[in-house]
Formats: C-alpha cells, structure tokens, sequence
C-alpha cells in the first residue's frame, strides 16, 4: 500500500525480531511504517493483526494525540520508519492519496475488529 512511500522516507532503523515497539497505554507521537519484515500488533497475549512490508501502524496515537490502545513488536528482523507529525503533514500534502489510504487501512482494521467481536460474542436474538 505504503511500500514504495516508506522506501523513500531517510532514516529507517533497524529492529531485531522479539523487540517491544510500544505499549498499549504509551504515549505516541510517531506512527510507523514497514519496509521489511513484520510487526505483532496486540492487546494482552492476542495478536490482532501482523503487519508487513508496505504497512504502516500506530498512527491512531499520532492522528488523534491520545495513549497507544494495543502493543506492538518486531515477530522478526525489521526496517521500520518513524512517521512524526510533521512528516505526516507533508506526506499529506505531498503524495496524492495519502489520507485517504490511511483512511482505508483503519476502516479495514476496524472492520475486523468488530467482525471479530460479533464472532466471540455469538448470535444475538
């Protein structure tokens, strides 16, 4: 989705696989991109969702300036970008479409999430 975007972003850093990112109830001033590898996103021992190259997460905490609401951690070797605000800003203005594929990616996440929760909590009547 993000892939070559994220490609192009300076500074990427290396993370070995099994380290913690962040945590749910962190502070957040940075979303993330993938360029290589992949990434848990979870709340307790559930994962929710594995990210990968081209994706992007934790941009919830930087759009709306609020606590982390899950967790997340390298399940291997990554290359990851830090997205502050103001890189936001001009990846907004400057790469048409940008909102709009954020847009996309949490409304799919959200969809998700609550698909799962109807599926624990059964039929109603």
């Amino acid at each position: 989705m993000f892939r070559k975007l994220l490609e192009q972003l300076p500074n990427a850093i290396s993370v070995p696989g099994g380290t913690a990112i962040f945590r749910e109830g962190d502070r957040g001033n940075v979303m993330f991109g993938v360029v290589s590898g992949e990434v848990d996103i979870f709340i307790g021992n559930v994962v929710l969702e594995i990210v990968g190259p081209g994706m992007v997460f934790g941009e919830m905490a930087l759009i709306d300036d609020d606590v982390r609401s899950a967790s997340a951690s390298t399940r291997s070797d990554c290359r990851l970008v830090q997205i502050d605000l103001a890189t936001f800003e001009v990846l907004n203005a400057s790469s048409r479409g940008f909102a709009h594929q954020l847009m996309k990616v949490m409304a799919s996440r959200l969809r998700r999430m609550n698909s799962r929760m109807m599926e624990r909590s059964g039929p109603t009547s």
